[in-house]
C-alpha cells in the first residue's frame, strides 16, 4: 500500500502520465487561482487577511481532489475554512460510501482489483488516506506561511524573486506552464531554502533498536537503543548551512549547491519518506509563483521573528497568524 502510494505520487508518474498532466497540475493551478481570487478581493477592500487557516484549506482541498477526484471546496467556506472536523466528516464519508472519481485512491483499488497488489482492507485503506490527507495538509502549509513571512521580512528577497517571475512568466495566472516555473532558478532556491528554514515535522522520531541490535558501518548499537533524528537540527546544522537562522535563497545558487541538497529532509529520505513530497512541491511552487507574481503584499504581523514562535505538535504549530 505505502509502495504503491510512492509510485502513484512519483516524479516519473507525475512527469509522463496524461492524467497527471491534464488532471493533477490543471486542478492544482485552478485550486491556487481560485485562492488568489479570494484573496484578491479581500485586498481590494483594504481588508487583512490571516493566510495560515487558509493555506491549510487549499492544501486540504488539493489533497482532497487528488486524492478522490471530487471538489470539497472548503476553501470557500468564509467562517472556518480550516475546520478539520468537517474535513474529517467529508474523507470518511468518500471512502466509506464507495464513490468512483478519477483519483489517486481509485488507482489504489483498480491496482488491487487488477491482482497487482494485494487489496487493502476497507479499515486500512481509510487510515492510510487520513495519514495521507492530515500529513500532506500540515506539510505543504506550514512551509508556505513560514515561505510567505520569510520572503516578505526580506526585501532583496521579495524584489529578486518579483523580478524573475515578472519577467519571465508574466501570464502565470491565466496559463500556468509547471515546467517552465520549475526551472525558475531564483524561485527554486526560495523553494528550497522555504523547506530548510520551515523544517515542518520539527521534533525527534524515536525507534528502539532490535533486541539482536544493528551494525551500522563500523558501529554496534545495541538492542533496546532509543535512537532519533530531528529534521529541525539537521536543516539548523551551521557546518551544512552557515548561518542556518538566516532566509538565505542565495545559499542555493552557489557552485557547491548541489551537494547540500541531500540535506534538505523535510519529507524524510529512504523508504518512509513522505510519499507525497512531489505533490507538496507542486503546490507549493504553484502558489508561491502566483502570488508574487500576481500581488504586492504588505506584511501586517508579525513584525518579528519571535512573532513566528511555534510549538513541536508533531508538526509545527504556530503560536501566531500570518496576516497581510
Amino acid at each position: 500500500m505505502s509502495m504503491l502510494m510512492t509510485l502513484t505520487f512519483s516524479t516519473e508518474s507525475i512527469r509522463s502520465t496524461r492524467t497527471f498532466e491534464k488532471t493533477l497540475a490543471f486542478t492544482i493551478a485552478l485550486k491556487v487561482r481560485q485562492f488568489s481570487d479570494q484573496t484578491a478581493q479581500k485586498l481590494e477592500k483594504k481588508e487583512s487577511i490571516n493566510m495560515r487557516p487558509l493555506f491549510q484549506a487549499l492544501s486540504t482541498d488539493i489533497i482532497c481532489v487528488c486524492c478522490f477526484g471530487c471538489e470539497f471546496n472548503i476553501i470557500t467556506n468564509e467562517d472556518d475554512p480550516a475546520n478539520i472536523s468537517r474535513t474529517t466528516d467529508l474523507v470518511a464519508s468518500h471512502l466509506w460510501k464507495g464513490s468512483r472519481k478519477a483519483g489517486i485512491i481509485d488507482s489504489l483499488l483498480d491496482a488491487s482489483q487488477a491482482g497487482t497488489w494485494e487489496s487493502p482492507d476497507q479499515e486500512l485503506l481509510v487510515e492510510q488516506v487520513f495519514s495521507l490527507v492530515f500529513a500532506g495538509i500540515d506539510t505543504s502549509s506550514i512551509a508556505l506561511t513560514s515561505g510567505f513571512w520569510h520572503i516578505l521580512s526580506c526585501p532583496g528577497v521579495l524584489r529578486r524573486l518579483q523580478e524573475e517571475l515578472r519577467s519571465t512568466t508574466p501570464d502565470i495566472g491565466d496559463t500556468y506552464d509547471w515546467k517552465k516555473v520549475r526551472r525558475l532558478p531564483y524561485l527554486s532556491a526560495v523553494v528550497k531554502e522555504t523547506m530548510r528554514i520551515s523544517s515542518p515535522a520539527p521534533g525527534r522520531f524515536p525507534r528502539v533498536v532490535p533486541p539482536e541490535g544493528v551494525h551500522h558501518k563500523s558501529s554496534f548499537i545495541p538492542g533496546g537503543t532509543t535512537i532519533s533524528s530531528s529534521i529541525y537540527l539537521i536543516h539548523q546544522n551551521p557546518n551544512l548551512f552557515p548561518e542556518p537562522e538566516k532566509f538565505l535563497p542565495e545559499r542555493w545558487l552557489a557552485e557547491d549547491s548541489i551537494s547540500l541538497e541531500k540535506y534538505i529532509v523535510a519529507f524524510s529520505k529512504g523508504s518512509r519518506s513522505c510519499p507525497g513530497i512531489h505533490l507538496a512541491y507542486l503546490e507549493i511552487y504553484t502558489v508561491l509563483a502566483t502570488f508574487f507574481n500576481r500581488f504586492d503584499m504588505e506584511l501586517l504581523s508579525p513584525t518579528t521573528e519571535e512573532g513566528l514562535a511555534w510549538s513541536d505538535h508533531g508538526v509545527a504549530v504556530f503560536k501566531s497568524p500570518l496576516k497581510l
